[in-house]
């Protein structure tokens, strides 16, 4: 439930409410049976649509803040050969001296997103809740799409709803993988 950029912090008790301690930000989140709910907060937008040179492609791409940084890109090819192509690349590259997450995104329909990811850090991955928090921001910032979007992406769906200030809300499935105490 909780992946490599947050930490479990209580257990799922009787509200079966819980709060995850990021890096910048402790989020707070809802489960319910298989259905996992966070209050991600507010997303922000570091610059304006961009363009990116890139072996003599240009890539186009809007810059997100998730809490990490992300580097959307609408690029008219969109396969997984093209984030492997171009992943290390952009997450390298000298604009961002941190590196960064990096995504391509295609737009399927209002309500409906299909991305890939190239995570900072660790490259191809099939899924990730700030990529999809990132994308559908990025996609509901252009006007491309409404604020409610379901992100498809290879290893599954999430359910992204946004309000007036851009504050994420992220659903899906999820089950309980392993019971511990440190």
């Amino acid at each position: 439930m909780v992946g490599t950029n947050g930490i479990f912090r209580g257990s799922l008790n009787k509200k079966n409410t819980f709060s995850i301690e990021l890096m910048s930000k402790v989020v707070n989140g809802f489960y319910y049976q298989d259905t996992v709910m966070v209050n991600m907060g507010q997303v922000t937008f570091p610059s304006n649509k961009a363009e990116l040179k890139i072996d003599n492609t240009i890539l186009k791409y809007v810059l997100v803040d998730v809490g990490n940084p992300h580097c959307v890109v609408f690029h008219q090819k969109f396969d997984k050969e093209c984030i492997l192509k171009y992943g290390k690349n952009i997450e390298h590259h000298p604009l961002f001296p941190n590196k960064t997450n990096v995504q391509f995104i295609h737009i399927k329909d209002r309500i409906n997103i299909e991305i890939l990811i190239w995570e900072r850090g660790a490259g191809y991955t099939l899924a990730s809740g700030s990529s999809s928090i990132a994308c559908a921001a990025a996609a509901y910032h252009l006007g491309l799409c409404d604020e409610n979007i379901t992100v498809h992406m290879p290893g599954g769906s999430l359910f992204i709803s946004f309000d007036e200030q851009f504050n994420a809300l992220m659903q899906g499935k999820a089950g309980k993988v392993f019971e511990g105490i440190l």
